[in-house]
């Protein structure tokens, strides 16, 4: 089976029920930590390890702050009280990523002269297994 690619223009973020105008989106990635069980008797003078837990890592996303959105005081009210909320990415080419998190970071970028919209970025730490669904182009 010959494996295409896609382009990301049309992908959409939805956190908690609010859309966002993302400019660029990084999904949280699994990763398995390890468990250093070397002892006196570990053969070779090699360490030994057994596979620890799971985790979910972090989402980042960049975006355009739209005006009148009230994006920023959600944003900021969530981050402040620590809510979970439900985050879903949806690709143009029909997969996505939904998991749960809460903000760890709610930036606004520095607002320059020139053609320029205002930006900023938000960081989530998963708090569950993120589900992948990968679609066909």
């Amino acid at each position: 089976m010959a494996i295409t690619a896609f382009s990301g223009m049309g992908t959409t973020v939805t956190i908690g029920g609010t859309a966002l105008k993302a400019t660029s989106v990084t999904p949280p990635s699994l990763k398995r930590g390890s468990i250093d069980v070397t002892n006196l008797a570990s053969p070779d003078n090699i360490k030994e390890f057994a596979p620890g837990l799971l985790e979910a890592g972090d989402f980042s996303c960049d975006f355009c702050l739209p005006e009148g959105s009230g994006l920023d005081s959600s944003m900021d009210e969530a981050l402040s009280a620590g809510y979970k909320k439900a985050i879903t990415i949806s690709f143009p080419n029909g997969g996505s990523v939904t998991f749960n998190g809460f903000l760890t970071e709610f930036t606004v970028d520095a607002v320059a002269v020139g053609d320029n919209s205002v930006k900023g970025k938000l960081t989530v730490k998963a708090v569950d297994r993120p589900v992948y669904v990968f679609a066909g182009s």
